[in-house]
């Protein structure tokens, strides 16, 4: 029998979706129809490509996943694609900036007294405002209306409920800490717009697979397009291309409401704007002079924008996570050789590229990478510029900013534990099967050993973790190498007794329904316990690159991580009074 094809999986898997979405709901077939034909015009108009292309992920997570969502969240969906089948009205810039700013005022007042009020009715209504919102669905009056119920509600918030306030407390003066041979199960969902029990997550993972997900992650992107720095209590941070968007303060303190322990990683630019190299002209859409880097950190640039924002997390007392940089290994170190800090490696390493223009010499960089360039010698000038010559300033000047922000972590309260994290494929040799792992810190340069930081700086070391089951693609890019040379590599350095931590993991960036189970089974069952019992948290992304559309991924996730007392068991932490582990109230 001929095997189909991932594509026509996918389509008998939406045909059936959709046979069972039609059956539970009146109003489905027409919507879908009208839904479709609006997505394919926004994709051909130029300027509404970006929102069809958006509005069409979300038109296939309610299709593929609706089926099995209680019939609460069924209407729901159904409501937002009768909302997005009709007519757009979205106001114009010059109405939604006041609307803006009122919307800045109401997040600070949540923000404030969401630990002590009882705000699940008014966060419902919220994530609601932000779903539609985002999708330009409501004019100026339906906004204005919403916002003017969202104040009142919160003006007559009752107290939080006893129970959630002891959960709360529970948490209070504790800081997180890795178990030998067991390992912390949480997500990566990209899901901080939400902050209600409404969000899909919910539904599919606790609702759909009895999933216990105790801690949830999420990225502090420091800069916006302009170059200006955003915190955690920034509303409406504009690298969301959204019109409204709740402060990260405020997400992680619902998050904290439910009994999670939130882990936020700050990124110093977003990944649209990580490829700019200084001097370039080809820069994304931020000056490249105005980019913060690594040596800002080192120069104390950036002391008061951590204090202040260590400060927020800190003034929860509860458990909580910060970790500094995504990818480690790639930009952030990359891009801090040479005397000044800021000199992309590469520019250093052959006195060719040194006399090229910035866009040409990158251009030589990624095309030298592709080939299995710059995996042999380190050049002097690569270690002479910054600290001790015998080691590759890049990484050392990434060490020395774990350090630095390391002390202002401990200034600003100890149940904070901090982390970072190297990209997916550290150092291996699959990077140079795919031109999109081109970056992949294969360098002769780039060896973990390189970053130690000596104890107590991180709490966790990780990497990004992304790729198929081996036996999908044993000779491509696959989950196992993904993660196998870095871990190869913190074994055998002194980062071996530092807890190893997966962010983002998943099976890839194109949805394969039909591989998601071998893939679950093989990563939660065979690599993760058995093979690297060293990891201890794992952040999965889903839902996203870990779809769970099918009903065998989703039987898989139930019995291998659901089920599993390796990753369902009480969260850890170190009681800050007494100094002393302690199990989870």
């Amino acid at each position: 029998m001929q095997q189909l094809s991932r594509q026509d999986v996918l389509s008998q898997l939406r045909s059936d979706k959709q046979k069972t979405i039609c059956r539970r709901d009146a109003r489905a077939q027409q919507l879908i129809e009208k839904v479709e034909a609006k997505i394919a015009s926004m994709k051909a108009d130029k300027a509404l490509s970006r929102l069809g292309a958006r509005l069409e992920d979300e038109f296939n997570e309610i299709i593929l996943t609706a089926g099995g969502m209680t019939d609460k969240r069924l209407k729901a969906d159904m409501d937002f694609l009768e909302a997005a089948a009709a007519a757009g009205g979205s106001p114009q810039a010059a109405d939604l900036q006041p609307l803006t700013e009122r919307y800045k005022k109401l997040c600070a007042d949540l923000d404030d007294q969401i630990l002590v009020k009882d705000f699940d009715r008014i966060l419902q209504r919220h994530d609601r405002f932000i779903r539609y919102t985002s999708f330009g669905l409501w004019n100026k009056e339906k906004i204005t209306s919403e916002l003017t119920k969202m104040e009142e509600q919160l003006a007559s918030a009752p107290d939080i409920p006893f129970g959630r306030a002891e959960l709360l407390r529970g948490l209070q003066d504790r800081r997180l800490v890795a178990v030998p041979k067991l390992c912390y199960c949480g997500t990566f969902p990209r899901e901080d717009v939400y902050l209600s029990a409404d969000r899909r997550s919910v539904g599919m993972l606790e609702e759909g697979t009895g999933a216990s997900q105790p801690l949830e992650t999420a990225d502090m992107v420091i800069q916006g397009p302009d170059g200006e720095l955003l915190g955690l209590e920034s509303a409406n941070h504009p690298i969301r291309d959204m019109p409204f968007s709740p402060p990260l303060s405020l997400w992680m303190k619902a998050r904290m409401t439910e009994g999670k322990v939130p882990a936020i990683t700050f990124r110093l630019v977003d990944d649209s704007l990580a490829n700019c190299v200084p001097g370039s002209a080809k820069t994304a859409r931020i000056d490249a002079s105005k980019m913060y880097g690594v040596q800002d950190i080192l120069d104390g640039k950036l002391d008061d924008y951590f204090k202040a924002n260590l400060k927020v997390m800190a003034a929860t007392k509860e458990a909580v996570l910060a970790g500094l940089f995504s990818d480690c290994d790639r930009e952030a170190a990359s891009n801090s050789f040479g005397a000044d800090g800021k000199t992309p490696f590469y520019m250093l390493f052959d006195a060719k590229i040194s006399r090229l223009s910035p866009d040409k010499a990158r251009e030589e960089f990624l095309h030298r990478t592709e080939k299995g360039g710059f995996t042999k010698g380190i050049p002097s000038e690569l270690c002479t510029h910054y600290g001790n010559a015998t080691v590759p300033d890049g990484p050392e000047r990434v060490r020395d900013a774990w350090k630095r922000v390391r002390e202002l972590v401990r200034a600003a309260g100890e149940n904070i534990a901090f982390y970072s994290a190297a990209g997916a494929f550290h150092g291996s040799k699959s990077a140079f099967k795919s031109p999109a792992l081109a970056a992949a810190g294969t360098q002769s340069w780039n060896k973990l050993e390189y970053y130690w930081p000596g104890d107590g700086v991180l709490d966790w070391f990780g990497t990004s973790a992304c790729g198929p089951a081996p036996s999908a693609d044993p000779k491509g890019a696959n989950i196992l190498d993904s993660i196998e040379q870095f871990l190869f590599e913190a074994r055998s350095s002194a980062w071996q007794a530092t807890p190893i931590m997966l962010r983002g993991l998943a099976p890839g960036t194109e949805r394969d329904p039909s591989a998601e189970a071998e893939w679950i089974t093989t990563t939660f069952q065979a690599i993760v316990p058995s093979t690297f019992p060293n990891i201890s948290i794992i952040f999965i992304s889903v839902p996203g690159d870990l779809s769970l559309w099918s009903r065998d991924a989703s039987s898989a996730y139930r019995t291998y991580v659901s089920s599993n007392k390796y990753y369902r068991w009480p969260l850890r932490f170190k009681m800050l009074n007494e100094g002393q582990p302690s199990g989870s109230p």
